[in-house]
């Protein structure tokens, strides 16, 4: 079957109303079977416009070229084929542009991140230094609560020694002042 016998059998279809999906892509697997074997060198877009093309934008092969049944059809598909180009190159440097947005924006949340992480690290170092100090400090107060509770117990004890010691002094003062009076001879009373 030629590749024109196919097109037209194709026109016919599409003007008796179409035929079923089935047939279609029968029919478009045997074009591109056909246009493949009889011309190897044809590019795969030139096949995909065979198959893939409304019936009255194909194309068909002469000689090895591929012809356009016409000339505005061409320039259509050219037009469609430049502005899906430019469409595609824009999504292509929208999408780098946000790429490029995102990755700064990761970048920036990373270094806010390590930096929070060292103030962190810089204030936990310093509450354990505070922790370390109040520590060292409640140990001085406490030694010296001890040594001066220490000391108190000793001058209290000390004071009870001696008022224990003046107690006996006042009554051996007393005896020494009994007896001398005693050996002058007075009698002495209290």
């Amino acid at each position: 079957m030629r590749d024109v016998d196919s097109q037209t059998t194709m026109h016919a279809q599409h003007a008796n109303g179409g035929s079923s999906q089935k047939e279609l892509s029968g029919m478009k697997a045997r074009a591109v079977s056909a246009l493949e074997v009889r011309n190897p060198d044809v590019s795969a877009a030139a096949k995909a416009m065979q198959v893939s093309a409304p019936p009255h934008l194909r194309s068909s092969v002469v000689n090895g070229n591929v012809a356009v049944h016409s000339n505005s059809s061409t320039t259509s598909l050219q037009l469609l084929m430049e502005e899906n180009r430019e469409l595609k190159e824009r999504l292509r440097r929208r999408e780098e542009e946000i790429l490029g947005d995102l990755l700064k924006d990761l970048e920036s949340e990373r270094n806010r991140c390590k930096e929070l992480e060292a103030q962190l690290e810089e204030e936990k170092q310093k509450y354990e230094a505070l922790n370390k100090e109040q520590d060292s400090i409640i140990a001085i107060f406490s030694e010296e609560r001890e040594r001066r509770d220490t000391e108190e117990e000793d001058l209290r004890r000390k004071l009870k020694e001696a008022e224990i010691t003046n107690k006996d002094l006042a009554e051996k003062v007393t005896q020494l002042q009994l007896e001398k009076m005693k050996s002058m001879g007075h009698k002495w009373e209290p």
